[in-house]
């Protein structure tokens, strides 16, 4: 089977406050990026929750311009936090004469391990999102979990459907999570798992998107159609090319 896998460009420019977003997301819009990071991908002390108004007119300009807003793997980390540790294990691996890939394991082993992919604070931003009404005042907005797994997200939903039925009276949302989910919202799997292909339908096919996490050392690349082939061995053509990119 040929797939065309088609590649676009997300800017690692994370917002801190409203001003200076409408000259930053139009450039973004001008020059091709089809999305940024959500406000809070670096920690700052006193920064309100996603769901408060302070963000609408951030959330208006995304919107606006066709941006789709992302929670990347490590969201809600202290700024400096990461590079920090980056730099202390490439001291190490140096240190002892190690290679790039001794600094991969090295980091797999301690600030990149599964906790940092599991990490609430990426998978809180989904649920200020949904339960804070913010896709009723913004029902244009396109959000993207990435680099966060799927495999959590079935459970996950109907967990808030449940809270959303629960206290529903209380909450500013109309819909329940799983209906912004499908409308809203999409998983960006970078890279995906076999698990994932087989939780496919409950995540919703048309929500999910596979990257390959290029130039990585740990990514598919250069091997990702063979990665590909045994991925989506036995998955329909058509469902194969949705997630793809077509």
């Amino acid at each position: 089977m040929a797939v065309d896998i088609k590649e676009e460009v997300v800017a690692q420019a994370p917002i801190f406050l409203q001003r200076g977003c409408n000259v930053t997301f139009q450039y973004l819009a001008d020059h091709g990026f089809i999305g940024t990071y959500a406000p809070g991908f670096m920690s700052l002390p006193g920064q309100p929750p996603l769901y408060d108004d302070y963000w609408d007119p951030v959330w208006a300009r995304y919107a606006d311009r066709g941006l789709v807003v992302i929670v990347h793997g490590g969201y809600g980390l202290p700024q400096g936090f990461a590079h920090t540790e980056i730099a202390a294990a490439a001291e190490r691996v140096e240190a002892a004469g190690g290679s790039d890939m001794d600094l991969i394991a090295d980091l797999g082993a301690g600030i990149f391990n599964d906790d940092f992919f599991t990490d609430l604070r990426c998978r809180r931003a989904l649920w200020q999102f949904m339960l804070g009404g913010v896709f009723d005042r913004h029902p244009d907005l396109k959000v993207m979990m990435t680099e966060v797994r799927g495999d959590w997200l079935p459970a996950t939903l109907r967990h808030l459907d449940s809270v959303y039925a629960d206290q529903r009276s209380d909450l500013p949302a109309r819909r329940s999570p799983s209906e912004y989910w499908q409308s809203n919202c999409m998983a960006g799997l970078s890279f995906m798992h076999q698990a994932e292909v087989e939780m496919r339908h409950e995540i919703g096919i048309e929500t999910i998107d596979f990257g390959r996490d290029y130039p990585h050392t740990e990514s598919t690349w250069p091997n990702t159609l063979d990665y590909l082939k045994v991925l989506f061995a036995g998955v329909p053509a058509d469902e194969t090319r949705l997630i793809l990119g077509e």
